[in-house]
This record gives structure tokens, C-alpha cells and sequence, in this order.
């Protein structure tokens, strides 16, 4: 049985909201307007995946004593790392996630979250949410069909608490013409800019920056234009690299990691996959000390076959190289701890 994976701000099912903790030393003040009265949850625990920073983690321990329960609380730092941690998990490893619209829209294409009744789930949530992200969610629709018609809305699967939008960060000063030149993306090509204005740190949203500054003027008109040919050719390029053993290795891998999306598992092994190097120089140079030895040995031969002796220099400098041997052994193993 899948657990509900519900995406909203903080602890939805309980209905704890972003109160601003930091204008407040008294967190029992802070959510005391919004408590459950006469509710204990028996030592139960709710496991969940936020951004984060998004809120004081000192409300935690507060709603765990009010509510006799557990909290397992983790973090992100990005939409993508969550996909992404979340795909490779086992199912129901998170009962509560936090994400954004754009996010929330393909786990509900993809079947990752279970539908919520807000009113019954969340009785104080529609007296203490943002009326702005109320509606922004209730306007919201996915393609769960993947037919290009958007026909679930968000509100039947998320809860939101808070919303925003992807600015530029700069100094009104720094130009007499930078009010009107901030109102164009092209503004991060402008060399006079440059180290002069900022974006947020965000994989997705300066991707799409980018992605409109060069189709600027072009026919293409829908992401799919770029994401189904480049998705296509690579894709092309793995099946053409890889032989049968190869795939298999691959599909082996991708089932310990408990996904069947190639894609999760690319960013995977791409962000936390170990990348092995062997500094073999040390080896190289302890095979030529051999190599000389070996050649020495057979000129001593030689020389006691055709004179029946052998001299200390001979000897001295066989000890010499065997004890290059052992130093170089000795970093090969240091190397290796």
C-alpha cells in the first residue's frame, strides 16, 4: 500500500504553516493559533522531504512534544536532486515532500503522489494559506495522460503555502541604462554586466534562460521541440555504445538501485556515482626496476657460466634496485589505505 505523498509546504497532514519563525524567540506562540486540540498521534511517525532552509527546524521538536509523535525530517537542495532521490527510493520512503508546480505536475503524470481531500485532510488549511497560492495551485493542471491536455488539477494532490518568482538581482547604479536593460534575459550576454548582476542558483531556471535566449526569433514554440530530438539521440548513442553485456550490467544496476527510468538512473550515478582513477606511475616504475634486475641476473649468469665468478659491484647494485622495490611497494600500499 503506498503511503500519500503530499506536497505542500510543512507537515500537511497536521497543518503546520510558515509563520516566519525568525520574527519570533516563542516558537508555542507561533503555532498556537493553528493546534489540534486533543490530538495525540500514539508516538507515530511522518517522514519528510522539504527544501531546505525553508523552515526553523526548531518547530519539529516543538510539534513532536504537542503531538506525541516522531518527525523524519530531510532535505534538498534543488527540484531535480528530489526527483531524483525520490525515484531511486522505495516506494512510501516519504509520507510528505515539498516541491514546485512545475515538479508537482510530472509525479502526478508519473503516478508518485496520492490524491488529497483538503477539506477534510486539511480543515484550517484554507483560513491560514496564502489566498495568492490557493488559487496560483487551484489554476494549475497536469497531463496525466500524456495526450498534451492538462485535466487534473494540482489542488487534488497538493497543498501550497507559499509562491514567488525568478527575478534579477542587480545595482539600479551600476548603469544609467540598466533599468531598461534588466527587462530583457539577454542583459547576462551584455559584457558591460558582467560579475554586475545575479540570478538565482537554480539548475532549472537559468537552463530555461538560457534555452530562450538561444531560440530567440526561432520556429520553436514548445519544450518538446528540444527535449524530444536531444532525448532521442542520446538514447541513440547509449543502445549504439553498449553491447548486450553491457546492457545488462546496466539494467542490473538500475534494479539495485529499485528504478526503471533510465534518466534517474543517469543522474545518479552522474551526481553520486564514484569515479575511479589508479595512479598506476609507481607501478610502472616498480615493473622497469624489475625488468633491470632481471636482465642483471642474466648477465651474472653469463659471466659465472664463462668465468666461474661474480663480482661485489654485481651484487651492490641488485641490492640497490630491490631496495627501490620495496620503497615503491611501500607507497603503492600507503596509496591504498
Amino acid at each position: 500500500m503506498k503511503k500519500n505523498i503530499l506536497f505542500t509546504g510543512l507537515l500537511a497532514s497536521f497543518l503546520l504553516v510558515n509563520l516566519n519563525l525568525n520574527s519570533s524567540n516563542n516558537i508555542e506562540e507561533v503555532y498556537k493559533p493553528i493546534r489540534i486540540k486533543n490530538k495525540d498521534f500514539n508516538g507515530r511517525s511522518l517522514t519528510i522531504y522539504n527544501c531546505a532552509d525553508y523552515i526553523d527546524e526548531a518547530l519539529i521538536e516543538a510539534f513532536e512534544d504537542e503531538y506525541n509523535c516522531k518527525i523524519n525530517y530531510y532535505t534538498y537542495d534543488t527540484n531535480e536532486t528530489m526527483y531524483n532521490q525520490l525515484t531511486l527510493q522505495p516506494e512510501g520512503t516519504y509520507d510528505l515532500v515539498c516541491t514546485s508546480d512545475y515538479m508537482i505536475q510530472r509525479m502526478i503524470r508519473e503516478g508518485l503522489v496520492e490524491k488529497i481531500n483538503i477539506q477534510e485532510d486539511l480543515p484550517t488549511y484554507d483560513k491560514y494559506v496564502s489566498k495568492v497560492a490557493r488559487n496560483k495551485i487551484s489554476s494549475l493542471y497536469a497531463d496525466t495522460n500524456e495526450d498534451g491536455v492538462k485535466d487534473t488539477s494540482l489542488d487534488e494532490y497538493a497543498a501550497g503555502y507559499m509562491w514567488g518568482t525568478l527575478g534579477i538581482i542587480y545595482d539600479p547604479y551600476c548603469s544609467d541604462t540598466i533599468r531598461e536593460d534588466v527587462k530583457s534575459w539577454d542583459i547576462f550576454w551584455d559584457e558591460k554586466y558582467t560579475d554586475l548582476i545575479s540570478i538565482k542558483n537554480s539548475m532549472r531556471d537559468t537552463f530555461v534562460v538560457g534555452l530562450m535566449h538561444a531560440y530567440k526569433g526561432s520556429d520553436v514554440t514548445n519544450q518538446e521541440d528540444i527535449l524530444t530530438p536531444a532525448r532521442e539521440a542520446f538514447l541513440a548513442e547509449l543502445n549504439n555504445a553498449s553491447n548486450e553485456e553491457e546492457k545488462e550490467l546496466i539494467e542490473l544496476k538500475m534494479a539495485q538501485l529499485q528504478t526503471n527510468k533510465m534518466g534517474a538512473y543517469i543522474r545518479k550515478m552522474a551526481i553520486d556515482g564514484f569515479v575511479i582513477y589508479l595512479d598506476t606511475e609507481n607501478i610502472k616504475q616498480m615493473n622497469n626496476e624489475l625488468s633491470a634486475i632481471g636482465r642483471n641476473i642474466n648477465q651474472i649468469a653469463k659471466r659465472i657460466n664463462s668465468t666461474s665468478s661474480i663480482y661485489r659491484e654485481d651484487i651492490s647494485d641488485i641490492k640497490e634496485r630491490l631496495d627501490e622495490i620495496w620503497q615503491l611497494q611501500r607507497r603503492i600500499l600507503f596509496a591504498l589505505r
